[in-house]
């Protein structure tokens, strides 16, 4: 995973760059105010998206094969063919209560991996749009981990209602902790005026 996670990182950094580079174009031309924090925040959203595109919606060996030919000049691996994805529509806790799975170290691994993955995600809905409705909230954590899962068997993925479920609760997870986090500090906030 962290060897996956460095092979994307480069392009996320890239993809930042250009939006950093184009926010301040846009700042400029338009005559808008340019805020360092509120820029930042959109930056690093940017990265975070870019990245968690290319872990997820991008053939599995891609950056890795791509790394590869620009050091030897030639690919290491093949990629996954398109439309070979397979499907899991049972969840890993069935799965462990009929004894087909037993959760050992990587299947604990991938469930909180796939959990904290999408939890900065609901951490930058909170900072960027302010404070969203319930139903709002819900609907994008639902809709964005579907989209996902039901587009990777495409690229030679496959869609696993794990995936989608913890995605999903991490997306809640962030933006709640961060709610709950801003809601805490105000009211330090205001005492330490008082």
């Amino acid at each position: 995973m962290a060897e996956l996670f460095l092979n994307v990182l480069p392009i996320s950094v890239i993809c930042g760059v250009i939006y950093g580079i184009y926010r301040f174009y846009k700042c400029k031309t338009l005559n808008l105010p340019f805020k360092i924090e509120d820029e930042s925040l959109r930056i690093l959203f940017t990265v975070y998206l870019a990245g968690l595109f290319n872990l997820t919606l991008v053939p599995q060996n891609f950056w890795s094969d791509f790394w590869f030919y620009l050091k030897y000049g030639y690919i290491g691996e093949t990629l996954n063919p398109f439309f070979t994805g397979g499907y899991n529509f049972i969840p890993i806790f069935i799965k462990c209560l009929m004894g087909q799975i037993e959760t050992g170290s990587w299947v604990i691994t991938m469930l909180i991996g796939n959990l904290l993955m999408f939890f900065p995600y609901g951490v930058f809905v909170y900072l960027l749009s302010g404070k969203l409705k319930f139903k709002n909230t819900l609907f994008i954590s639902l809709v964005i981990p579907m989209f996902i899962e039901v587009l990777q068997p495409i690229i030679g993925r496959s869609c696993d209602i794990d995936d989608f479920l913890l995605n999903a609760l991490g997306i809640l997870l962030g933006y709640y902790f961060t709610s709950v986090v801003f809601s805490l500090y105000k009211k330090l906030k205001k005492h330490g005026t008082n």
